[in-house]
């Protein structure tokens, strides 16, 4: 039950405060997602990482040891997009009551992050389906020491695939939120 209602300044005041929790939770999420992701295309192509990403981040300390530094860098290139998405699914959830407004938006990001890690799983199937010599290899992409530079892009293509399976899962979890408000107006009337 709502404590205020839901035309009371004080409920707006709550909103807000689900919101700046909705962000920080989407924050969480999606460092979460990026460390999680990185897991996987370290499985894929450890090379992608010794090679590429540790230079990139500059973790070059060999006494870390390498999937936690790949869940780091998972980490520092993703949490941040939980900015965005949160404030896009905390205010999409303003159209629900105060009381109900976390629950939808935390349903939603929920929707958005298995959605987003739909695509980076499909470019690695497509990849392993696919005739590996097919690959299209960037060129310069893979580093001249890489051993093994179909693997070197299929993690790469994961990691591109990844930010498209954001945007969509963000359309997905809005549009969860949205047919979940609309059943919800529709059993209320």
């Amino acid at each position: 039950m709502n404590t205020f209602p839901t035309n009371e300044p004080r409920s707006t005041a709550q909103k807000f405060g689900v919101l700046g929790a909705i962000v920080v939770l989407a924050c969480a999420g999606s460092g979460l997602f990026g460390m999680l992701h990185n897991q996987v295309s370290y499985t894929v192509s450890p090379e992608y990482f010794s090679r590429f990403k540790f230079l990139q981040f500059g973790l070059l300390d060999p006494s870390v040891p390498e999937r936690a530094r790949a869940a780091l860098i998972g980490f520092l290139a993703s949490w941040w997009m939980g900015l965005p998405g949160g404030l896009f699914l905390g205010a999409s959830a303003f159209v629900f009551p105060a009381a109900q407004m976390f629950g939808a938006a935390a349903r939603a990001l929920v929707a958005a992050l298995f959605t987003a890690a739909l695509f980076p799983l499909g470019a690695l199937l497509w990849s392993l389906i696919w005739d590996p010599a097919s690959v299209p290899l960037r060129p310069g992409y893979a580093r001249p020491s890489v051993t093994n530079p179909i693997a070197f892009e299929r993690a790469g293509a994961m990691h591109r695939a990844a930010y498209f399976g954001g945007v969509f899962g963000l359309a997905a979890g809005r549009f969860w939120m949205m047919r979940r408000r609309r059943a919800s107006q529709r059993s209320q009337s």
